[in-house]
């Protein structure tokens, strides 16, 4: 879409530049010549100085296009992701951080120009998207595993219930649920996410395609706000990139902790203190929420598996909580990434 506007429109609002600066050029001369009053000549020729300078740059920018992406758009777009992919948990998914994907040839130019990095912007967009739904596929894996786990676990306790063992039946059921909610946040996260990233991969488009017009109306008092709108929405983007991939990390550490917190809670140690009442030490494991869960089953340790489980029903509640919660800091990630473009622009 880039391409084509600038293929298709660019040499036409070059011509109209030339021909709307030399009428405005004659109309500002003919005002200092003819004035009523008298006007600095200082004043009018730093004024034909700083509009020649506009209309020279956006008529070299309206020649090559591709220049502009290279040395500010595309740079702008990259910092965006980049920062998304960094600022994820690599504690809870190490391999989210060497995702190396191979370069696809989708075009040499405009939003996929290559830049100082050797690497491209779609080359980057793969990398974040790598990135994030690793961190994504992580919890949903925990979370259908521990369904898989738990189903088995309710017929061996059916079983158990006659010999007195409650214990796999509880676990059974425990697991189960909690593998539910992993799965169903970890899906509805996906989805949220898909819808997100592509509003802001539309607004690229849209932007790519209004380009022309905003470069040419630029120089000019009356079309300059179409610039601004355009630095805004490049900036709008900017910051959903950035605020998707720091809302799903918040989202996915809010759930592992939910679990690391109410797990440590039940193997809490009640201790009596001296006339204070009740004191409470919490004994915290060397891995403990999501990566305890991942290594039990890893390791198909099923004693383990049942203590990293073991959340009570604060916990259940504590973690349906972060969930709700999530979800509701995901829906502020439009307006601001709205609020601080507009500020910028």
């Amino acid at each position: 879409v880039t391409e084509t506007a600038f293929t298709s429109f660019g040499s036409s609002f070059m011509s109209l530049m030339v021909m709307i600066y030399v009428i405005w050029l004659a109309f500002v001369t003919l005002q200092q010549v003819f004035a009523m009053t008298k006007k600095d000549t200082s004043d009018y020729i730093e004024i034909i100085i700083k509009q020649t300078f506009k209309f020279m740059l956006a008529y070299f920018l309206l020649y090559n296009g591709e220049f502009l992406f290279k040395i500010f758009i595309n740079p702008i777009l990259s910092t965006g992701l980049r920062m998304g992919e960094m600022i994820q948990d690599g504690d809870l998914l190490q391999l989210s951080k060497d995702v190396d994907t191979a370069e696809v040839i989708i075009g040499g130019g405009y939003y996929n120009a290559k830049m100082t990095s050797g690497k491209t912007l779609y080359a980057q967009i793969e990398s974040y998207l790598s990135a994030i739904q690793s961190q994504m596929a992580y919890m949903q894996a925990i979370g259908t595993s521990l369904f898989c786990v738990g189903t088995r676990q309710l017929v061996r306790g059916f079983i158990a219930v006659f010999t007195g063992d409650m214990e796999v039946l509880s676990s059974g059921i425990r697991m189960i649920f909690l593998g539910g909610i992993l799965t169903v946040c970890g899906f509805l996260m996906s989805l949220v996410f898909a819808f997100y990233f592509m509003d802001a991969i539309l607004q690229l488009g849209m932007l790519g395609m209004m380009l022309p017009l905003m470069i040419a109306g630029w120089p000019f008092k009356a079309t300059a706000s179409y610039a601004s709108k355009g630095l805004s929405t490049l900036l709008n983007t900017f910051f959903v990139f950035f605020f998707t991939g720091f809302v799903i990390s918040v989202n996915i550490i809010l759930a592992d902790q939910s679990i690391s917190f109410s797990n440590q809670v039940e193997k809490q140690t009640v201790s009596t203190s001296n006339k204070t009442g009740v004191g409470v030490t919490v004994v915290a494991d060397q891995a403990d929420g999501l990566g305890a869960i991942a290594k039990s089953m890893n390791e198909q340790n099923i004693e383990t598996l049942r203590d990293a489980t073991n959340i009570g029903g604060s916990g259940f509640l504590l973690l349906i909580f972060a969930s709700l919660f999530g979800f509701k800091f995901i829906s502020q990630v439009a307006p601001l990434a709205s609020k601080l473009s507009e500020g910028g622009a």
